[in-house]
């Protein structure tokens, strides 16, 4: 379910229920891409209580449009929907939609450059008798009327600020350039620009304003004198009120950095290779060699230490037996990893100077870490439909394991007692590191565990059931396998455990609503319905 929801919404997105109430539904949204559905029961689709449902962004941007999702169920003649975006000093956007029976439509209201302080979204519709329910909703003799709080952000604008390097001598020509992107990543050009440069000191040196992107990027330059104020300067750009800041360094060549020390470690350890080979690099600015002292010094967050000595020229390979020369008990190290950090110390041989870095690495007692399902599969199930699992079984530096590798042994339950498991268990062949499965958990249970055994060890995979007033469920799932392109249309494929008259969905993305349209079903879904979303 989207953020930011008031008390009283009740949208179901698509690891929701199917909802049975069918009293009026304003809700908020905000967050990433969301395919959102609200679903009505066939009982409902006959027309024997109206109800309609808003969806709309919880944030409010200035200096963007403000998109809201009006959908209305068993209505019986149109009815004309206002709302108002209402503020502080004035601030107001109106706008109004007709909606007819069964249908959902996207008003759009324009908000300009207003300033920061509390706003309130008022959702009215009129035309049409409502039953009221146990709902903090007002409803009037021929409508509707709803209002609810909005967040105000400043940030309407994205602005990157590149130099062309980040560090200058004096006399040297400073070049940059700042990008001004939207929030869906646009380039912008009609909006004005100001910049301004500080020294090391914080004092003004030069200012622009009033500059305006062509597409989307402002290129400036800075000549430096041959003596300027030395440290860390301030490229500051202004958009609509939002600021955003770049420093860069001004140094004498004197002071410039000279020599990068690199520590080049494995991306983790295991408790059954216990050899470590460190390979420490010193060079200069022109890439040369660094010759001199090298120290590596070795030691865990328990205070064990170890430490060893030789020379360098330009690199040096240091093997370390953590059990040997660190004396670490591994017995005790788990999958949850045990620290271990390497700092290397170099002393130039021309100007004994000392240059230092450190890297951390940790040691396990395998190599593939905790099984986890992937992002795009539920951490939930639903009783009585097929409920699809991806899990990953990737190594601690989350390399897929390799697919002529041992099988995962896969078993699961409807009990907390593993005796009482019917379902004979599965072997699979990850590929790429994946594990795909398929569950039809019977509708009348209330406990799934599942299982997974891999090299030796045994993983707990995560999974709940669904939270449903009803007992009846909604799932959405995509029927193609493509890549999501722009301009392909997005095919799902919507099936429940009651029979469903009608779908409203909804696309958010990035906060707004980017799509939204209202599906009759003329079958029983429970066969499962195909529609699709425009990209």
């Amino acid at each position: 379910m989207p953020s930011g929801q008031s008390p009283i919404a009740r949208v179901s997105t698509l690891d929701s229920a199917i909802p049975t109430a069918t009293a009026p539904v304003l809700t908020l949204c905000a967050g990433p891409i969301t395919l959102a559905l609200t679903s009505m029961g066939a009982g409902m689709a006959n027309g024997s209580k109206p109800m309609y449902a808003v969806v709309a962004p919880n944030v409010l941007r200035p200096n963007t449009n403000y998109h809201i999702s009006v959908s209305l169920y068993d209505i019986p003649a149109p009815i004309e929907v206002n709302a108002s975006v209402i503020g502080p000093a004035h601030s107001v956007s109106t706008g109004a939609v007709a909606v007819g029976t069964a249908e959902s439509k996207v008003l759009t209201l324009a908000i300009g450059d207003w300033p920061e302080g509390r706003y309130k979204l008022r959702v009215e519709g009129k035309g049409v008798n409502f039953t009221k329910y146990d709902e903090d909703v007002a409803i009037t003799r021929d409508g509707f009327l709803n209002e609810l709080s909005l967040n105000y952000e400043a940030k309407c604008l994205l602005v990157f600020i590149q130099t062309d390097k980040a560090t200058y001598k004096p006399g040297q020509k400073v070049q940059f350039r700042a990008v001004v992107f939207n929030l869906s990543l646009f380039r912008q050009n009609n909006i004005p620009i100001d910049i301004h440069i500080k020294d090391g000191n914080g004092m003004p040196v030069i200012e622009w304003t009033k500059l305006y992107p062509k597409n989307g990027v402002i290129s400036e330059e800075l000549q430096l004198s041959a003596q300027p104020v030395l440290g860390d300067w301030t490229i500051g750009v202004t958009a609509f009120r939002h600021n955003t800041t770049k420093t860069f360094t001004v140094a004498a060549e004197d002071v410039l950095p000279t020599i990068t020390v690199k520590l080049v470690l494995p991306t983790y350890l295991t408790t059954n290779r216990t050899e470590v080979v460190a390979i420490v690099k010193a060079i200069d600015a022109n890439g040369k060699a660094v010759k001199g002292e090298l120290t590596l010094n070795v030691r865990t967050r328990d205070h064990s230490k170890y430490s060893i000595k030789t020379t360098i020229d330009g690199s040096a390979t240091i093997s370390v037996n953590l059990v040997e020369d660190l004396e670490l008990n591994v017995r005790h190290i788990g999958n949850y990893g045990f620290e271990i950090t390497f700092t290397a110390q170099v002393v130039e041989t021309v100007t004994g100077k000392q240059y230092n870095t450190s890297k951390t690495i940790d040691i396990y007692d395998r190599d593939v870490r905790q099984l986890r399902q992937v992002v795009n599969s539920p951490n939930t199930y639903k009783p009585g439909l097929k409920n699809t699992f991806i899990v990953k079984v990737v190594t601690h530096d989350d390399k897929p394991v390799a697919d002529s590798g041992p099988q995962l042994k896969l078993k699961y339950g409807y009990s907390l007692n593993e005796s009482e498991w019917r379902d004979t268990p599965l072997l699979l062949s990850p590929t790429n590191g994946l594990i795909k499965f398929d569950v039809f958990p019977p509708r009348d249970i209330d406990t799934m565990v599942i299982k997974a055994e891999y090299m030796g060890h045994t993983y707990d995979l995560d999974t709940t059931k669904a939270i449903t007033s009803s007992g009846h469920y909604l799932q959405v799932i995509r029927s193609d396998t493509t890549d999501i392109a722009v301009g392909r249309d997005v095919k799902f494929v919507v099936n429940a455990t009651e029979p469903i008259g009608r779908l409203v969905c909804e696309v958010m993305g990035r906060g707004d609503i980017a799509w939204a349209k209202s599906f009759d079903i003329p079958t029983n879904i429970s066969a499962g319905y195909e529609f699709s979303v425009a990209t």
